[in-house]
């Protein structure tokens, strides 16, 4: 699992080019945000993976070629205080908890949602 995350964390294409990751990757990718980058083992939190992956797409989707570029990332990631190997150490921990990962994903796509409502207005 940490290989296709590992793809979608340092690749400049988008799993897709629709505003979801895709079934496989909602399992993988899940939630966590807020605080700053995670002592060394120790994985992020939910709600600091949660907000970065959203801004993430967010960030993609909203570029002409729904690709996020490599500086995009870094940039995205720095204002998260995390680094791609804090999202991979979560996915790593948490990974096998299928209904943490599920809660995870809704959370992504209710905000994405949101997002896309609000810019719609």
């Amino acid at each position: 699992m940490s290989n296709t995350l590992d793809r979608v964390i340092r690749s400049t294409r988008p799993p897709r080019a629709g505003r979801g990751a895709g079934p496989l990757l909602a399992l993988v990718l899940c939630a966590c945000s807020a605080g700053g980058p995670a002592e060394a083992g120790e994985p992020i939190d939910r709600e600091t993976f949660i907000a970065t992956f959203v801004d993430l797409r967010a960030t993609a989707l909203r570029s002409d070629e729904r690709v996020l570029s490599d500086d995009a990332r870094a940039e995205v990631l720095e204002r998260h205080g995390v680094t791609a190997e804090d999202l991979l150490r979560f996915a790593d921990a948490y990974g096998r908890d299928v209904e943490l990962m599920r809660d995870v994903w809704n959370e992504v796509e209710v905000q994405l949602d949101a997002m896309q409502e609000d810019e719609a207005r």
